[in-house]
């Protein structure tokens, strides 16, 4: 036979393998229904299928401990609820046939039954076992009264039998399909397979799904989304559209999605007044928005983004900050000045009480030069007048003794001339003794005289020094008290603000009616601290001796006796910034004046005491 004849056979076997080709591809399937007969619970009057077996498992027999018993679990698997009623038979200790007991079991669920190991008649315990090969049961269903027991039911089962065909037709498949590739299956359409697999009314092989919208279809499967109308392949709802036409709905909302518009379809960005999608927070300051959360700054005016809340709070807050900074370095130099101007207002003061005392000075010194002098002259006067009797006396003793010696030439050398002579003599001699000691006496007083005149000038000059130097400590303990009072007060304008507060001639701060600020000031703290009111009639008592510190750790209330009792000049007015040593000084002046402990003291000054510990 020629080569050439060869290619009928191969054509005739190329058409007979196809077939088995397009099987061995498409994997046709005829399935076949029969019956066989398996364990059941059947109804016992009517030999009817009721339920799966139930599965009894897990045997054990445990003869130890004081409860030796035997179980074993029954599971139920069937979808309802059963009362299961077994019997069975043991051996062992209380051996005998047991009565038949039910249990309730609920779906896919399982029980436990328990034979304990006991002889009640002996009173003994000990190994037990239930048979299982004794084991016997019925079921009933909770809400049926008939009996569903061990039995055999007649069960429907399938089984395929792949690529068979079907010469014969329809009857040679169990089916009764057979498809027009000549097999049994259970599709009657003809199968496609391969690149094409999907039969498209029985016309032809397509493949699914690779038509994009808008393109035309034979069979809708062939569309993308499996959505067409009209032979147009169709978007399904939620997809992306720019025109209503894309859409199987019909509809391409604002949000540029098919169907009705909801929430998620402007995502990531957000609806915008049911009108379209924005972004939050992509408008820059100055450009136009639809929404003002498209602002970043999350505000805007007629349409314009403007400054956020924020900014604008924080440009408002820089206003008011460098306002307040302003007037606080206004404040500042203006206590700055204000202090300078106290300085030299105070050193004024200080020059004028140095120039006073200097006069007070000298005027004392004057003073006692004056009487320095008087006394001088006073004491030289007297000099001169004792010194002028001495000359006195003198001249008389010259001239009784001149006249003795006359009366001696007149008178001869007899006894009564020696006696008058020896009593001349001696008179004369007594007038010098008297002369020589007023001589004596003046030279004296004359010393006298200038020992004190030296002694009233050396005091003059002390008390002179003395009034100075007590005149410039006057002078800085005032310079001192005036800078730290207008410290307090001017921290009291501030804290309160009131413009009303003058101070009276003793330097307390005052209301305009003349009630005292500390008094209505301990007042008001001591209710807010105390939840009562102050005693009255007690006084209200500066602890650092400051009038102006108002401060309610600076403020204790006292009887009037107690008040009496401090002894205020010990407390020293303090140099600037040093006001709290003045404050602890003031303390302790109370506790030693009025014989306290600090626990006698109230507990808003404790407080401020502990604190300043802890510091």
């Amino acid at each position: 036979m020629p080569m050439g004849g060869g290619k009928p056979i191969f054509l005739i076997l190329f058409l007979l393998f196809l077939p088995w080709t397009f099987a061995q591809t498409c994997n046709f399937n005829d399935i076949e229904t029969y019956s066989e007969r398996e364990p059941r619970l059947i109804y016992e009057n009517r030999q009817k299928i009721g339920g799966e077996l139930l599965e009894i498992r897990n045997f054990i027999n445990q003869s130890q401990g004081s409860n030796p018993q035997s179980t074993f679990e029954v599971y139920n698997p069937n979808n309802f609820p059963i009362w299961a009623y077994f019997s069975y038979d043991m051996e062992g200790i209380g051996a005998s046939p047991q009565p038949e007991y039910g249990k309730k079991i609920l779906p896919h669920d399982s029980t436990l039954y328990r034979e304990l190991c006991r002889d009640d008649a002996l009173n003994q315990t000990g190994f037990c076992g239930i048979k299982p090969e004794t084991l016997t049961y019925f079921v009933r269903k909770l809400d049926e009264s008939e009996k569903m027991i061990l039995g055999e039911g007649l069960i429907t089962k399938y089984r395929e039998h792949p690529d068979k065909p079907c010469p014969n037709g329809p009857s040679d498949c169990f089916t009764g399909k057979c498809n027009l590739m000549g097999f049994c299956d259970t599709r009657v359409l003809i199968p496609c397979c391969g690149e094409k697999p999907f039969n498209c009314k029985n016309i032809s092989c397509v493949m699914t799904e690779t038509k994009k919208p808008q393109e035309s279809f034979l069979c809708v499967e062939e569309c993308q989304f499996k959505l067409g109308r009209d032979g147009i392949c169709k978007l399904p709802d939620r997809s992306s559209c720019s025109q209503d036409v894309e859409c199987y709905s019909g509809i391409c909302n604002f949000a540029k999605k098919c169907g009705t518009f909801v929430e998620s379809d402007c995502l990531p960005e957000k609806n915008c007044g049911n009108f379209s999608c924005a972004t939050p927070s992509s408008r820059k300051n100055g450009q136009s928005y639809s929404c003002e959360w498209e602002c970043k700054s999350q505000n805007g005016y007629g349409g314009i983004c403007g400054l956020s809340k924020t900014s604008l709070f924080f440009f408002i807050a820089l206003f008011f900050f460098l306002t307040g900074l302003g007037f606080y370095l206004y404040r500042r130099a203006q206590n700055k000045k204000e202090g300078e101007q106290i300085l030299v207002a105070a050193e004024r003061e200080a020059n004028l009480i140095k120039v006073r005392a200097k006069s007070e000075a000298d005027v004392h010194i004057q003073a006692a030069k004056i009487k320095a002098t008087s006394l001088e002259k006073e004491a030289e006067a007297k000099f001169n007048s004792i010194k002028q009797k001495a000359k006195d006396l003198e001249r008389q003793a010259i001239d009784i003794r001149n006249k003795a010696k006359k009366r001696l030439k007149k008178l001869s050398d007899t006894q009564e001339i020696r006696k008058l002579r020896e009593e001349a003599e001696k008179n004369a001699r007594k007038k010098e003794l008297e002369a020589e000691k007023l001589l004596i006496q003046a030279l004296s007083s004359q010393y006298e005289a200038d020992k004190h005149s030296q002694l009233v000038i050396a005091q003059a000059r002390g008390e002179a020094e003395r009034i100075k130097e007590d005149a410039r400590q006057k002078a800085i303990e005032d310079t001192k008290k005036i800078i730290v009072e207008d410290r307090y007060w001017k921290e009291l304008l501030n804290s309160k603000g009131e413009e009303r507060l003058t101070r009276n001639g003793d330097g307390y701060p005052i209301w305009p009616n003349g009630e005292p600020f500390h008094v209505y000031y301990y007042w008001e703290q001591y209710l807010q601290k105390y939840g009562k009111e102050c005693p009255s009639g007690e006084k209200i008592h500066h602890i650092d001796n400051i009038k102006t510190n108002w401060n309610f750790w600076n403020l204790i209330h006292l009887s009037s006796e107690e008040h009496k009792k401090i002894k205020h000049g010990r407390i020293p007015i303090p140099a600037p910034g040093k006001e709290l040593d003045s404050w602890k000084i003031g303390i302790e002046v109370l506790l030693d004046c009025l014989g306290w402990t600090e626990n006698d003291l109230p507990p808003h000054i404790r407080e401020k005491l502990e604190e300043m510990r802890k510091s």
